[in-house]
């Protein structure tokens, strides 16, 4: 290996463009972000001499560059990828952070580069040039991630690819800042590939037979251990997709991996499309026509909402006064009960998903949200199904659009209308701590209903806000009850909480008082999305208390006897519209009774076990009606 430098005109002129971008990388990274001088440093030292490394074999110099490549890459993209995020305030380092992480942060990264690397130098691309090539796909990704967590404040994953045309269509809405790219991906790269171009390398390589074979064994051998990893990751860590979590608890291009390898489920074994198809075809012979004195459907899916006293009751916890006193006191026309989520502290989509489906996440892989990972054309529903019986049908979220892409996907399950935080009618005083009150979001819910009067019937689905997590904070537009008695943020946590579930039985004796005097038929469901994220002890098996959210049904006019009279009121999320369309009178058709034929035998089901005959299961354990519901869900969400 020689190292020199140039002295020729072409060489100067190359070194005044060279040492002038280096010099701007080292100014403005030691005002925007010190570490990056290390990287323009170090690019420096591959710039400004000339490396002749045309002596040295192609067995030392491959490797020595698909490493350079990897770690160049690594650092760019999780530069890119965290800067400006909450996690990474305070934080000066990206090396520090990537060395005190789990490798599995940056191992998909490193072995992407060596095997792309590698399956390039099979095909007898330069070294050098495979060194930068390796790179680009990893560094287009990020940059992608950076700008569009930019603008919708979460992270590009793979089912976005699905929606680039509608991305394309409102580009010209946003602003996009390119100074960060262009300092730490752009230039850098720029340089990078430079550096690698002005290499000397072997000019003559072999192209024996043995050559081919090791350098196709070994990018098969990296290539296969990428997927591998991949899928070990799946298995073992859980899918980020909220905020910047992505980033933040997997490293991007690990999440992202994660992501594409969750993407592809496989059909259950035995399962047959026009098998299924028969089977709803067989099920329903209802008339949708036939349907008279039609009631409105008002669907609450209420934050977090909970009930604590299963955990006092059983010891857990210490016993405190009643926070939802008119929940618990209505009973004329009312079913009290329990539902099973199949989420918990979080992950509020794929309850939505439960309900408005009818079809379990159960046996789903691990972390999957198949609003934002699976659903990118219509997918039959509970609001396309009123809409055929001619509702209209009424989304509302008093927060973003963006959130689990919902503005993506509320169209594809069959809401006509949407409505997010910028079409509330809310100033200061509407806001709990830093959400929209449940009052409010009932208020503005009203205010729909009366403009929506004399219409055709109505189906709203409302999301609330109020009783988001985030309890270990003291807010002076909030003012708490002292419920429990504990010291510390579990205190906090616990009464902070109860004070919401007041406040939220407050909103809805206002909003029960106000349909209770209305001619209009109307339907009420209300139920919570998972219990909060607050460290009280129970369990996570199936049929575990962690599992357990509360729901009401409540009519305005005589519900049917049937209902009134059932055996018991423990169900799960994904049957509770099988009750909402029983109370509002309306038939069901082919899809909801052939769910309701797999609640005859499996009453209760959520991601952690199901339940037969009054026994719990995992869902690991076979069952017939078990595999007719995997087969539904398979063909709605990925064969339909």
């Amino acid at each position: 290996m020689k190292i020199t430098l140039g002295k020729e005109k072409k060489d100067i002129i190359y070194y005044l463009i060279v040492v002038g971008l280096l010099l701007w990388g080292i100014a403005y990274s030691s005002i925007t972000y010190p570490e990056l001088v290390i990287v323009y440093l170090v690019l420096s030292f591959l710039l400004i001499p000339k490396i002749d490394l045309s002596q040295v074999y192609s067995f030392v110099v491959d490797p020595a560059l698909a490493v350079l490549s990897a770690f160049f890459a690594i650092y760019a993209d999780h530069f890119i990828t965290s800067y400006n995020h909450p996690f990474l305030v305070g934080q000066f380092s990206i090396i520090y952070l990537l060395c005190k992480e789990e490798a599995s942060k940056f191992v998909l990264e490193f072995i992407f580069v060596i095997a792309f690397f590698l399956i390039l130098r099979a095909f007898f691309v330069p070294s050098k040039v495979a060194s930068f090539i390796s790179v680009f796909p990893l560094l287009l990704l990020s940059v992608t991630d950076y700008y569009v967590y930019l603008t919708r404040g979460a992270e590009f994953i793979p089912s976005d690819i699905y929606g680039i045309e509608t991305a394309i269509n409102v580009a010209s809405n946003y602003r996009y800042p390119v100074f960060i790219p262009i300092l730490s991906v752009i230039v850098p790269f720029g340089l990078f590939v430079t550096a690698m171009i002005r290499l000397k390398t072997p000019k003559k390589e072999s192209k024996s037979l043995p050559r081919i074979i090791v350098y196709a064994l070994l990018a098969l051998i990296m290539t296969s251990s990428l997927f591998i990893t991949t899928h070990y990751l799946s298995s073992k860590r859980t899918i980020m997709i909220w905020a910047d979590e992505p980033s933040h608890f997997n490293g991007f291009i690990t999440n992202f991996g994660m992501m594409l390898d969750s993407m592809f489920v496989r059909p259950p074994v035995g399962y047959s499309r026009s098998g299924i198809e028969t089977a709803l075809a067989a099920s329903g012979t209802e008339d949708p026509s036939a349907v008279s004195d039609r009631s409105n459907i008002i669907i609450i899916m209420n934050e977090s909402y909970s009930d604590l006293s299963i955990y006092s009751d059983s010891g857990v916890l210490e016993q405190f006064e009643e926070p939802a006193p008119f929940f618990n006191s209505l009973s004329e026309n009312t079913i009290r009960g329990y539902a099973y989520s199949s989420v918990y502290g979080g992950r509020t989509a794929n309850t939505e998903f439960e309900f408005l489906t009818g079809i379990t996440t159960a046996g789903l892989p691990d972390g999957a949200t198949p609003f934002s990972m699976y659903i990118n054309s219509d997918i039959y529903s509970l609001p396309f199904f009123l809409q055929e019986r001619g509702y209209d049908t009424t989304a509302m979220h008093p927060c973003y659009s963006n959130g689990w892409s919902r503005d993506k996907v509320y169209p594809l399950i069959g809401f006509e209308n949407m409505y997010f935080i910028e079409d509330f009618d809310y100033d200061d005083s509407d806001l709990f701590r830093d959400y929209i009150s449940d009052m409010c979001a009932y208020e503005n819910l009203i205010t729909r209903i009366e403009a929506d009067e004399g219409t055709n019937n109505q189906f709203y689905f409302l999301v609330t806000m109020q009783n988001h997590g985030g309890y270990n904070n003291e807010y002076p537009n909030f003012p708490l009850t002292d419920y429990v008695t504990y010291d510390g943020d579990y205190g906090l946590e616990l009464n902070t909480f109860l004070s919401l579930m007041h406040e939220s039985d407050r909103a809805l004796e206002y909003l029960i008082d106000y349909l209770s005097i209305q001619d209009e038929r109307y339907t009420v469901l209300v139920f919570g999305d998972h219990q909060p994220n607050i460290d009280i002890p129970g369990s996570f098996d199936a049929g575990g208390d962690k599992w357990i959210v509360p729901y009401l049904l409540w009519t305005n006019y005589d519900m049917p006897q049937s209902l009134l009279e059932r055996d018991s009121n423990t169900t799960s999320i994904n049957y509770l519209a099988l009750d909402v369309l029983d109370a509002a009178g309306i038939q069901t058709n082919g899809y909801f009774d052939y769910v309701r034929s797999i609640r005859d035998e499996i009453p209760v089901i959520n991601a952690a076990g199901y339940m037969t005959n009054g026994q719990w299961h995992e869902i690991s354990e076979p069952s017939d009606a078990l595999n007719r519901y995997l087969d539904l869900r398979y063909y709605a969400l990925f064969d339909n």
